[in-house]
């Protein structure tokens, strides 16, 4: 759980007035090693901020997601290798099929196609 910015202010206000450790925690009820951990990368950055986080950026922007969705509401039945080709040929964006399932999936939208209505005379 990430503790709120004002309350990181305050524990680091409460340190400079003298306070121990245990009574700043007793304070704003959480253990001793969060306020050591709060104070000490307060002194290491000079900042209450959260430092950014790693990990690998995005290929598509929520713009070109936006683009594929359209694509898929009003063509329900393209396929994830069409819109990967529409996707490289608007944006000059490789991506592979499945990133595209994958933004289908995360909307809400299932990989299931209707079953066709057999015809009868």
């Amino acid at each position: 759980m990430e503790i709120p910015i004002d309350i990181r202010k305050l524990v680091v206000q409460l340190r400079e007035d003298g306070n121990s450790l245990r009574n700043i925690a007793q304070i704003i009820k959480k253990s001793h090693s969060t306020v050591q951990y709060i104070i000490n990368r307060y002194n290491e950055t000079g900042s209450f901020e959260d430092r950014k986080r790693t990990g690998r950026p995005q290929k598509l922007k929520s713009h070109q997601k936006r683009a594929i969705l359209r694509q898929v509401v009003m063509e329900s039945k393209t396929s994830a290798q069409k819109l990967a080709g529409m996707i490289d040929t608007d944006y000059n964006i490789k991506i592979v099929p499945q990133t595209i399932r994958n933004v289908i999936r995360n909307v809400g939208y299932k990989g299931c196609v209707a079953r066709k209505k057999t015809f009868y005379q």
